[in-house]
């Protein structure tokens, strides 16, 4: 009876065992590619059953049969059944191990070796490296003595961390060597490849402990008193094994790796299998934890290494295998030692077991794989590694594979007007059914896509164009300016010269003046086509006269008109209205830059604007119509004449001089306070620019007739309407009126406060100086407690200490209502607006105009009305 418990006991360990298979199958699937999975579940079912089918042909002889010096058994070879039950039930046993130690390195060399190869491999397994180190180590097993020549000299090994373990780790190293490790793992930075399904590894896992524990309680060949302890000790070594591996990931890596874990515990496993019968509990606890620590360790030094083992097989059976084989001579209770030895004496022979193993399962191993790689490859093509070992291995397929390499030709190819398959009631065929919606919006707005690839390919020819014409620009701008500079720095070192006559000083201050002007302008036209580019040109509505507009306009134009012989009319056809609704800025801006460009291109005759009110579309629009006799335009010149950065001839460029900024400038901002500006010309006969601009209502405005004049050589005493005289004269002297005006100017420039005084004085204006903007405000504050206020502030808005923005706004916090202009060069943003807000009256832009500047003090005292008339 005891016999019989004893087999059935042996019996169960053997169906545990061989439900390790499918624990190691899931745990080394899970930790695999999903398009490898298969072959891993195809290597270990085909391993579990050739390796099981040749140890009962040859291996169980070579491990067990009778001894040739104790290296290897002689006998016992394909056993026809007649043997004892017992010897029939270890040899069961037996091949569970057998399986165990091929199965192993299925693992290491998952993802990219050949299945062909792989089977070559299992077969050398079982057919000489198990069985032959079997032998040496456990060959007297079945008799009850000692054969082999390991087992004689006293190494223990008990449930074969070393035997299985130990041969299968080693192997697995050599194999991983030959095969070399997965595309992408290693090439440059370190790829951690991670698997399809932790679960999967995990259940796995859980499978391997359950089955552990008949590879170590059949161990003891039959149902004995140790059998509890041993599952005990199993049971602590695998769990101490996993908390170590853990912990470890934890400190190193700041988080817990799920497939560490499983390794950890599989280590201590292997650790105890050589001791589990011989040490106690706490020593199997403690084995379990160095065992998982040497797993964690082990791995993360064969990732150093640059050696690839998918399921870190080689530190979880190898490496862990010799901690396990080592400890028993440590920790196992002295009974328990082989008779007549020492623990020194114990440890020693350890060592060399495990010595030798290696040299016999790695050493032997690596030739042997090596030989083999060199006729037939173990490794797969690069080709096949890429597609995946399930397809290029096996032909096998699933769902999601078949949907990937539907979408895989789809982004090879243009043609997308097949759908993809589905599988009706899966996941994969609802995800086949949202992109087939995906394939039909595509191919519903493939079409659209085609037009805008178009449209954008003819925008990027257009946006070169732009480059190309705004690089000959900024050449053409750099001799533009660089010409009157010269002239400035040329003559400004004349000046210095110390014998020049008096009328050689003058005509070089009026070159250099002329040039100046000439500059300022050229920067102001750059300056507000860059602020009509962006979108911050500002206009204002507010009440002007275009009579005064136009005497302004032909007060200076007239000298230039006069130097080159030519007449300048202004026509009147019909009443015009008294004044209008607009920005009387821009449109003497807009007149200035036409009737200038009429003057530079006509030699004889002259230039005439008519002035006529019209309507269209219910707008009332005032046009301004420059008409010259000069040397007209092509219609291919036209087409080019209001292009920001192009002119409409170079050589007229060179010719007549200019930037051709003045029209471009004219016409965005024609377009912008509501009008246009029309060209029609003949090349040698003149052109004709007509200028429109909107009124704003009419309503209670008065129309007035005017007929032609004549302004050539004209002085008109500065009228500002038909038939009117000004009231003041803008150079009148402050000396002439009630009192002298008291100006206090905050300005922090030395050169800016002696130009800017001097045209004061001579203004007859009073005037003292405050260097920033907190000394300006004391000195008005000063002046008015003791009764001699300032009647106006002239006030820059950058400066030291105190910006200008700031002093204004602390005098009008403090009550103070005095006129205050602001002085900016700033011209790129609402700067005007910004003044306002702070709490300005008005601002003038440096460089200063000064009689502009005589005119706006004047206004804003009360010693002179300019109706209408902006004067910034």
């Amino acid at each position: 009876m005891s016999d019989q418990i004893d087999m059935l006991w042996v019996l169960v360990c053997s169906a545990l065992v061989m439900l390790m298979q499918a624990g190691f199958m899931m745990f080394e699937a899970g930790l695999s590619r999903a398009k490898n999975s298969i072959n891993v579940a195809a290597k270990n079912l085909t391993d579990f059953c050739i390796s099981a089918l040749l140890f009962w042909l040859v291996g169980f002889g070579l491990m067990f049969g009778s001894s040739k010096l104790g290296l290897v058994g002689t006998n016992g070879f394909m056993p026809s059944g007649l043997g004892t039950p017992q010897l029939i039930t270890a040899m069961l046993f037996q091949m569970m191990f057998c399986a165990t130690a091929a199965t192993i390195i299925s693992g290491a060399v998952a993802e990219r070796m050949r299945f062909g190869g792989y089977l070559i491999v299992v077969v050398a397994i079982a057919l000489l490296f198990y069985p032959v180190f079997g032998h040496w180590s456990w060959g007297g097993y079945l008799l009850g003595e000692k054969v082999g020549w390991l087992e004689r000299i006293g190494f223990v090994d008990f449930a074969g961390a070393t035997v299985v373990h130990g041969v299968g780790g080693w192997l697995a190293l050599a194999a991983v060597l030959v095969v070399g490790p997965r595309k992408g793992r290693y090439e440059g930075v370190q790829k951690s490849i991670q698997g399809h399904s932790l679960v999967m590894a995990c259940c796995g896992g859980l499978i391997l402990l359950f089955g552990w524990f008949g590879f170590n309680g059949g161990s003891t060949g039959g149902m004995t008193g140790a059998v509890p302890l041993i599952l005990l000790n199993t049971l602590l070594a695998a769990m101490t094994g996993l908390l170590m591996a853990m912990f470890l990931s934890r400190v190193f890596q700041h988080l817990v790796g799920v497939e560490l874990l499983v390794t950890g515990m599989i280590s201590g496993l292997v650790a105890i299998t050589a001791c589990a019968h011989a040490v106690s509990l706490p020593a199997a606890a403690l084995i379990g934890a160095v065992g998982g620590a040497i797993g964690y360790l082990g791995a993360n030094l064969l990732n150093r290494l640059r050696i690839d083992d998918v399921v870190a097989s080689v530190p979880s059976h190898a490496f862990a295998g010799v901690w396990g084989t080592l400890a028993f001579a440590i920790f196992a209770q002295p009974q328990m030692l082989t008779e007549g030895l020492g623990r020194w004496e114990q440890l020693g022979i350890q060592a060399l077991g495990v010595g030798v193993c290696f040299a016999w399962a790695f050493g032997l191993g690596y030739i042997v794989l090596r030989s083999i790689n060199r006729v037939f490859p173990l490794r797969v093509s690069e080709a096949d590694e890429m597609r995946g070992l399930n397809v290029a291995e096996h032909g096998a397929t699933t769902e999601l594979i078949v949907l990937l390499k539907q979408m895989h030709d789809h982004s090879l190819t243009d043609e997308l007007e097949r759908d993809v398959d589905v599988e009706p009631y899966t996941e994969v065929g609802q995800i086949a059914t949202l992109y087939n919606r995906v394939l039909e919006r595509v191919r519903g707005h493939r079409d659209l896509l085609g037009e805008q690839a178009v449209e954008l390919e003819q925008a990027l020819v257009a946006a070169n164009a732009s480059s190309e014409t705004k690089s000959r620009f900024l050449a053409n701008m750099s001799h533009e300016i660089r010409t009157p500079m010269t002239a400035i720095l040329g003559y400004t070192d004349l000046l210095l010269e110390p014998n020049i006559t008096a009328a050689d000083r003058s005509n070089f201050i009026h070159t250099i003046q002329s040039n100046g002007k000439h500059l300022l302008q050229l920067i102001n036209d750059i300056l507000d086509i860059s602020k009509v580019e962006a979108g911050q040109m500002t206009f204002e509505k507010s009440a002007c006269s275009p009579y005064g507009i136009l005497h302004e306009v032909s007060s200076l134009m007239c000298v230039r008109a006069h130097e080159k012989g030519l007449q300048l009319d202004v026509e009147y056809i019909g009443p015009i209205p008294k004044q209008i609704q607009g920005d009387p800025l821009r449109i003497r801006q807009v007149l200035i830059n036409l009737v200038g460009n009429g003057i530079k291109f006509t030699e004889r005759g002259g230039v005439r604007i008519i002035v006529r009110l019209s309507r269209h579309n219910g707008v009332d629009l005032l046009g301004f119509e420059v008409v010259d006799t000069g040397i007209g335009m092509t219609q291919q010149q036209i087409g080019r004449l209001f292009k920001a950065f192009e002119q409409a001839d170079d050589t007229m460029a060179r010719r007549f001089g200019g930037t051709g900024l003045g029209l471009a400038l004219s016409r965005q901002m024609a377009v912008l306070m509501g009008g246009d500006i029309i060209v029609q010309s003949t090349p040698g006969r003149g052109s004709s620019f007509i200028f429109t601009t909107p009124t704003g209502s009419l309503d209670g405005v008065e129309l007035v007739e005017q007929s032609h004049e004549c302004l050539l050589g004209l002085d008109r005493s500065g009228e500002e309407e038909p038939n009117s005289k000004s009231k003041n004269n803008p150079n009148q002297k402050s000396t002439d009126l009630e009192r002298p005006i008291r100006v206090l100017l905050v300005e922090d420039g030395c050169e800016n406060q002696r130009l800017i005084q001097f045209h004061l004085k001579k203004a007859g204006f009073e005037s003292e100086i405050g260097n920033n903007g907190e000394v300006g405000k004391q000195k008005f504050l000063a002046a008015s407690d003791s009764g001699k206020p300032y009647d106006v502030v002239l006030s820059d808005m950058q400066m030291p200490v105190m910006d200008g923005y700031t002093m204004v706004r602390e005098l009008r916090d403090a009550g103070v209502n005095v006129p205050i202009i602001a002085l900016t060069a700033h011209a790129m943003s609402d700067d005007r607006q910004k003044c306002i807000e702070a709490g300005c009256t008005d601002f003038a832009t440096k460089p200063i105009d000064a009689r502009k500047l005589t005119e706006m003090i004047l206004h804003y005292t009360g010693q002179r009305d300019v109706a209408g008339t902006a004067v910034v």
